[in-house]
């Protein structure tokens, strides 16, 4: 049985409060074990916080956010759940449920920050998207995009090329390309990365870049399959008539695409280099 709550002496109008009693962590736990035997979780809860402001246990401050949750007191359970953030101690699971609950306040600078913190520990699709989401609301997305393919790197390096292609689809080339800049040295000296970046270079509005780093590959490593037709594309672009047809030329049939030969043609008349037809 619970102990009787003691006698209440009266107390004269403006008479001031009195402080409640301190309590010793080992009085605590006893109310702790009486309440959570007497299936009393809300009074429970407030017990657990006032042992965990002693002990600094965060298992107890966790056991108090589950009960505040349980009970439909999801501020308690906020705040519980932002004190052990505050702690570094929650799981990679409660830093997701806590950047949902920042991403719904609209404190999206602050989810992603926790979903990035998040990844190393739980380095799935679902919570990497989420952190390009949030990151998408920023007024300046790129370092939280190269945090995730950092992170990535290291913890699921399977998941960048996916990822990279979300952003490719949806028509972010410009988050794309923030995204890969993230990557290790070594992974953005491949030839395909170097393809890749030039790819949302280009898409992203920045096509003289994205043929300096096409030219620059084709001149020492090679280019990968697939840069060619881009590489003629940006030559065509940017009037350099002679190094699309001399790419161009060097292609396989099949690399072609279908509106090459009419846009090599035009482009020569255009110029007056009947002689490259």
């Amino acid at each position: 049985l619970l102990p009787s709550p003691s006698p209440r002496v009266p107390r004269l109008p403006g008479a001031v409060p009195e402080a409640p009693a301190p309590a010793d962590a080992a009085t605590l736990l006893r109310q702790a074990e009486a309440l959570r035997a007497a299936r009393r979780p809300a009074e429970l809860a407030a017990v657990l916080e006032r042992l965990h402001a002693l002990n600094g246990d965060p298992d107890t401050l966790r056991e108090a956010m589950t009960l505040r949750a349980e009970t439909g007191d999801l501020a308690g359970a906020r705040r519980a759940l932002l004190r052990l953030s505050a702690l570094d101690a929650t799981t990679a699971a409660e830093e997701v449920t806590l950047a949902e609950s920042r991403e719904a306040a609209g404190e999206h600078a602050a989810a992603a920050a926790g979903l990035v913190a998040a990844l190393p520990r739980l380095p799935s699709p679902d919570v990497a998207l989420r952190a390009v989401n949030a990151a998408a609301r920023l007024p300046d997305p790129a370092p939280v995009l190269r945090a995730v393919a950092a992170r990535l790197a290291e913890a699921a390096p399977a998941l960048l090329e996916p990822l990279r292609r979300v952003l490719m689809e949806e028509a972010r080339p410009d988050l794309a390309l923030a995204f890969i800049e993230g990557l290790p040295p070594a992974e953005l000296a491949n030839p395909v990365t170097v393809f890749r970046q030039a790819e949302a270079e280009a898409r992203a509005g920045f096509p003289g870049a994205a043929l300096s780093r096409l030219l620059a590959l084709r001149a020492t490593e090679g280019l990968p399959p697939g840069a060619g037709a881009l590489l003629a594309d940006l030559a065509l672009r940017e009037g350099r008539v002679a190094e699309a047809m001399e790419v161009a030329a060097q292609l396989p049939a099949e690399a072609w695409p279908p509106d090459l030969p009419a846009r090599l043609e035009a482009a020569a008349r255009r110029a007056g280099r009947a002689d490259l037809l």
